[in-house]
């Protein structure tokens, strides 16, 4: 893997030719040097990708995110620097179209497929993930060579519309398998899992009519050729793929947004979201059977939609920072630290004391107080360990604080300091 170390050196050497180069350009102007400047540009932009992943030693383990990513960025400005300096083709190649498609649809496929990625060492993977890194690996393995292969004729744009079928679908199937599994901070319920399920099939279902639209809109030029127009969209197909898309949209959110763990007020946010999104989609598809009806939408259901969405968008965002605030806190080391001491009031005589994991005194009545902490959940992850016997958290590895009461039975001396990582 490359180190940040040398691809800083690159951008800067790369930075200083671009700017030479740029410099007798102005007084010798000519293609090869203008071809010399793009290359140099490219090459920063693809060092500058890199840093994020770039490793710090020898010795940093290398994962499946920064091998993909890395690749893709080579390859990427590999065709980049093709496309510069054959101007777009070479032969019956079209590298302009080469280079688009990989760096838009493999930069989705990606993104898609990054929390697999993340998890890649361990076994078995969730549901999620298959889904997500199966569709980005078929999405972008099927739909980039076809795009490429079929450059100028009619049936290009329904393999991009195939594509975005399949990386959307996949998206929305593995957001809604989300809400199957149990997450640190919260266990499905049976409501949970029907609607993760009722999500995941109105997902197959919106993806089928997306395809069969596309089949029936790009049919007549797909045969007929360029000079023949796109058939209008079927009515039914597309008020059923928009229902469809809503009602999985609005169950992903639900899956997304409850194994989050929100709590009180803050725990309304998930329903609400995924209710406005539901109403959104049922004021879309009764404003779609409107225009498809009279060939002009009705002006006030557009605007309760827009109404709708305004409300969907501000109760996203308000999750959004809840989440963000929540996860500054958990995440602090303070959150993380072992906990070795407290303040409390004696029961007896209410006197004001600190305690230490072990036996404490009070020093006006003199009751002995046995005290322990002991991670039920880790701090760290908020992986449940009430389950496990073991000394740490199976999930990241935190070092579990143990229970100084039972320190105490085995022979510890008193006020001694639980292990912590």
């Amino acid at each position: 893997m490359l180190s940040r170390q040398i691809l800083v050196r690159v951008i800067l050497v790369a930075l200083a030719a671009a700017a030479l180069m740029g410099v007798a350009a102005v007084f010798a102007p000519s293609t090869a040097v203008g071809q010399m400047v793009l290359s140099a540009l490219v090459v920063v932009g693809a060092a500058a990708a890199l840093l994020p992943v770039g490793g710090s030693g020898s010795t940093e383990r290398v994962g499946a995110v920064q091998v993909v990513w890395t690749g893709y960025v080579l390859v990427l400005a590999a065709l980049a620097l093709v496309y510069v300096w054959t101007k777009g083709t070479m032969g019956a190649i079209p590298i302009g179209t080469m280079t688009l498609s990989w760096g838009g649809m493999g930069l989705v496929a990606f993104l898609l497929a990054m929390r697999a990625l993340k998890a890649w060492s361990e076994r078995p993977w969730p549901l999620q993930h298959r889904i997500a890194l199966y569709g980005a690996v078929f999405g972008f393995g099927v739909g980039m060579p076809a795009v490429v292969m079929l450059e100028a004729l009619p049936a290009q744009q329904l393999a991009v519309e195939l594509y975005w079928a399949v990386i959307v679908g996949s998206g929305l199937a593995a957001m809604n398998a989300n809400g199957l599994r149990p997450s640190r901070w919260h266990s499905p319920r049976r409501l949970d899992r029907i609607i993760a399920m009722a999500g995941m099939a109105a997902t197959v279902l919106g993806v089928i009519a997306w395809v069969a639209q596309s089949l029936h809109r790009l049919g007549p030029r797909i045969s007929g050729g360029f000079a023949v127009a796109e058939a209008m969209p079927d009515p039914a197909l597309l008020t059923f793929g928009v229902a469809m898309g809503a009602a999985a949209t609005a169950a992903a959110l639900w899956s997304v947004m409850r194994p989050l763990g929100l709590a009180g007020a803050m725990g309304w946010l998930a329903p609400t979201a995924s209710a406005l999104t539901l109403g959104l989609g049922m004021v879309l598809t009764m404003a779609t059977v409107d225009w498809l009806r009279y060939a002009a939408g009705e002006d006030l259901l557009w605007r309760i939609g827009a109404a709708v969405a305004i409300l969907d968008a501000s109760v996203l965002l308000a999750a959004a920072v809840a989440i963000r605030i929540r996860g500054s806190v958990r995440g602090t080391d303070a959150y993380t630290s072992p906990v070795e001491a407290m303040a409390a009031k004696c029961p007896r005589c209410r006197s004001a004391m600190h305690l230490v994991p072990g036996e404490n005194h009070c020093r006006h009545c003199g009751l002995a107080i046995l005290i322990g902490f002991r991670d039920d959940r880790c701090p760290q992850c908020e992986y449940d360990l009430r389950s496990s016997n073991a000394g740490g958290c199976a999930e990241c590895g935190r070092v579990r604080q143990a229970s100084a009461v039972a320190l105490l039975a085995s022979g510890a001396e008193a006020g001694a300091v639980d292990s912590a990582a």
